[in-house]
């Protein structure tokens, strides 16, 4: 995979992953069951239509340049999911190498998100939570 090419990108042990993904769950998501949390998120959310616009740019409003920040790679799939830590462009340039794919974004810094971003098949971002550029 592309990730083990970037310096910066970290794939995170399942261990960890798992354990971001259910703060991630606690914080925001009403049914972990579903397959699509976007769809069942309890706080309220901001939702961008983003549609043949390009995603970066939208999400570079949102997130700050030298953030770092945890990629989940959901694609219709249950958990667990692989996800990956870097530098906001890092990952950016990951996810822009790939084929299109379902996926959220949160910070890598707090063992308790202050934020979520989806990317769902419908070209919308979903956040949900506090993030600071917003």
């Amino acid at each position: 995979m592309i990730a083990a090419r970037l310096e910066g990108v970290l794939e995170l042990h399942a261990d960890v992953a798992g354990g971001v993904a259910a703060a991630v769950a606690s914080a925001f998501v009403e049914d972990a069951s579903k397959v699509w949390w976007w769809d069942s998120l309890h706080s309220q959310t901001l939702t961008i239509n983003y549609g043949e616009r390009d995603v970066f740019a939208e999400l570079r409003k949102l997130i700050k340049q030298d953030e770092r920040v945890r990629l989940f790679v959901t694609d219709d799939e249950p958990p667990p999911w692989p996800a990956f830590e870097g530098l906001r462009e890092e990952i950016f340039f990951l996810i822009g190498e790939q084929s299109y794919f379902e996926f959220f974004l949160v910070p890598a810094n707090a063992i308790e998100p202050a934020w979520v971003i989806f990317d769902t098949h419908h070209d919308q971002l979903i956040v949900a939570g506090q993030i600071a550029n917003t």
